[in-house]
């Protein structure tokens, strides 16, 4: 598996840009709000649920401690209205994104990058992912002419989730 670097030109046209960034109709229940502190211990618990190899992290402690540390800006600045998580009706946390106002990776220097985002496997498919990847590339678009993030190559939903959103190879 391979990591694609991938962008999406923030400065186009305001009325294609509003368009391709209009908000995502959510499932009945499900609300996204402003991701915290708190949220971390069950942010990190979906991220093992999500990538069982734990994308780093061996169990939930690490992973509680790495979310912490993205929330908290050791990968940079949380990107103001980027971190969002979407939240079942009886608040559980369903899927989430993190993104940073400047990009740790040298590709994307300077720009606000997507570093996690990820969905419960039976909310998959709903459009969540839709919906805060268009929020944090609706927070990116106040400050920056693009957005970058990094995917799996092998991961074809969300290869096709963020081209259809405008992302194009970095370079």
């Amino acid at each position: 598996m391979a990591q694609l670097t991938l962008v999406a030109d923030l400065s186009g046209d305001p009325i294609t840009l509003t368009t391709r960034l209009a908000p995502s109709a959510l499932p009945l229940g499900v609300q996204l709000r402003a991701a915290a502190e708190d949220d971390a211990a069950e942010v990190a618990r979906l991220r093992l649920e999500c990538h069982p190899s734990g994308g780093g992290a061996a169990d939930l402690a690490t992973a509680t401690s790495e979310v912490r540390s993205r929330l908290g800006g050791g990968y940079g600045p949380p990107l103001e209205g980027g971190c969002q998580v979407a939240v079942d009706e009886q608040g559980g946390v369903v899927a989430c994104v993190l993104a940073v106002a400047s990009s740790p990776w040298p590709e994307l220097a300077g720009s606000p990058c997507v570093l996690d985002l990820f969905t419960a496997p039976p909310w998959r498919g709903r459009g969540l992912g839709r919906a805060l990847l268009v929020e944090s590339m609706r927070a990116a678009a106040a400050s920056a002419d693009r957005i970058g993030l990094r995917v799996d190559d092998a991961d074809g939903a969300a290869v096709s989730l963020c081209r259809s959103l405008g992302f194009t190879e970095a370079g």
